[in-house]
């Protein structure tokens, strides 16, 4: 972890000197600046990453009918021999589509140190061991003294950014900045970063909802596990950032870190809309496993209102008397339909029924003139 935090230390002291000896800006509104410009570029080289990742997961989705279609040919099998041969062509499918377990995990694991250690390196540099407001502090990896005093001197819309609201009195006094101030800063930093990450769960979920394995017990397990923990762990920032150290700095981190998130993994999706779409195979599967899990649905319930004692309704019965009227109303239109017809068409109607011409057509003919014969 020191390793990446050591990394992303060197990203944010090359934006510092960047800003401050090219353009020339104050060395602590520098390292404002230098926040924002350090999520980009971090979140920025990890984009290659999410991309094969999410699409690593398209790719898995759109063989799951081939491979659920193996599996119901290998239901029941517990030879050996059989089960291994599942598993090649299991394999096979995989190898086929391209998809490969390390594109889909090793992403994952990859832009998790580097996101814990740039949190860790903002959160040592807004509170280092010596205190805020120290004369002197030591260096933390490629940041030195001077830069982390520098730091402690920035200044975002007027407030310290290593002031957070929970912070005593006295050192609001020691940054020259009041609780107040830091409140009316840090409660809307606060909002829109649980707004943001609401908002990218909610659309993680209902991505995970439409293409998940609706056959698969584990995935629904993982579901329900995921929402638990997103109704838990939402509003958690809110109330820990009253209470704990949460400097506006880590405040400021996470409103771009979460927008990044936001932008960036829709912009995916809609670029992966053309390069590697859901074929329709895997839509009619979702669809097919749906249906199949809604009648179990039913069947185990209908089974526990039996256990249970209760009157079941006959489902089946239910359907055929509902739609018995709506048969006889198409029964009734289609002898009309034929009645009217044979009257339209007298002819038709003595060569096929047998009925007698109308006498009106012997007795009379109706000509040019208008005038009739008998």
């Amino acid at each position: 972890m020191k390793f990446v935090e050591y990394l992303v230390g060197l990203v944010l002291k090359g934006w510092h000197l960047a800003l401050t000896e090219v353009l020339h800006l104050d060395a602590s509104q520098a390292w404002v600046w230098s926040l924002f410009l350090l999520v980009v570029t971090v979140r920025g080289l990890l984009i290659p990453l999410m991309y094969h990742q999410q699409r690593s997961s398209r790719l898995l989705a759109n063989v799951r009918p081939d491979m659920d279609k193996v599996a119901r040919e290998y239901k029941g099998v517990k030879d050996k021999k059989k089960l291994q041969e599942m598993r090649a062509r299991r394999d096979a499918i995989r190898k086929e589509s391209g998809y490969t377990m390390r594109a889909g995990c090793l992403p994952a694991l990859i832009q998790i140190p580097v996101v814990m250690g740039l949190y860790r390196l903002l959160l040592h540099v807004a509170r280092p061991p010596e205190g805020v407001g120290a004369q002197y502090h030591s260096s933390f990896g490629p940041l030195t003294g001077r830069d982390i005093s520098t730091f402690l001197d920035a200044e975002f819309l007027g407030v310290p950014i290593p002031a957070y609201m929970a912070m005593s009195q006295d050192k609001l006094a020691a940054l020259n900045t009041t609780h107040s101030a830091v409140m009316h800063l840090g409660l809307p930093l606060v909002i829109m970063a649980t707004v943001f990450t609401a908002v990218n769960m909610i659309i993680s979920i209902w991505r995970m909802t439409k293409t998940m394995d609706h056959s698969s017990k584990a995935a629904k397990g993982m579901m329900r596990f995921i929402v638990i923990v997103v109704i838990l762990v939402v509003p958690l920032p809110l109330f820990m950032s009253l209470k704990m150290p949460f400097p506006i700095a880590i405040l400021m981190y996470w409103v771009t870190n979460n927008l990044w998130t936001l932008a960036s993994s829709n912009i995916i999706q809609w670029v992966l809309n053309y390069t590697t779409p859901y074929t329709d195979e895997f839509w009619e599967h979702a669809e097919k496993v749906k249906r199949e899990n809604s009648r179990t649905a039913r069947k185990e319930r209908k089974r526990k209102q039996r256990q249970a004692g209760e009157e079941v309704p006959n489902e089946e019965l239910q359907d055929s008397e509902s739609a018995e009227p709506h048969k006889q109303e198409l029964q009734t239109a289609a002898v009309q339909t034929d009645t009217s017809r044979e009257e339209s068409n007298p002819v038709r109607n003595r060569h096929h029924r047998g009925a007698a011409v109308p006498a009106s057509r012997h007795r009379s003919t109706k000509h040019k003139g208008g005038r009739h014969r008998k």
